[in-house]
């Protein structure tokens, strides 16, 4: 074998595997997105949350930052009687009701 030949080969292994690594993070972090955005809304109490997941999904950090500017604002509180995070200016809990 020729020594060039091997080098040659090793790098582009080498390009495999960051090109491997960095699809790899773009999932987990499309994943992490989701997950922050449903949790989010449904906190907020919004009912088209499956809506922002989607938004998220396809347009990744442009869709989070649609999400941010145009979700409900307000403090989060935790709820006192099913311990869950709501909006603190909503009359109910959006996970168990009460007041």
């Amino acid at each position: 074998m020729d020594p060039s030949t091997t080098s040659d080969a090793a790098v582009f292994c080498g390009l495999g595997v960051f090109l491997i690594s960095i699809v790899i993070a773009g999932f987990v972090l499309s994943i992490v997105l989701l997950v922050y955005v449903a949790r989010d809304a449904k906190a907020r109490g919004m009912d088209n949350s499956v809506l922002w997941m989607l938004v998220v999904f396809f347009l990744n950090i442009l869709g989070l930052i649609i999400y941010l500017a145009s979700r409900p604002k307000g403090k989060l509180a935790r709820c006192s009687s099913c311990n869950n995070k709501r909006l603190e200016a909503s009359a109910t809990c959006p996970h168990c009701g009460n007041a």
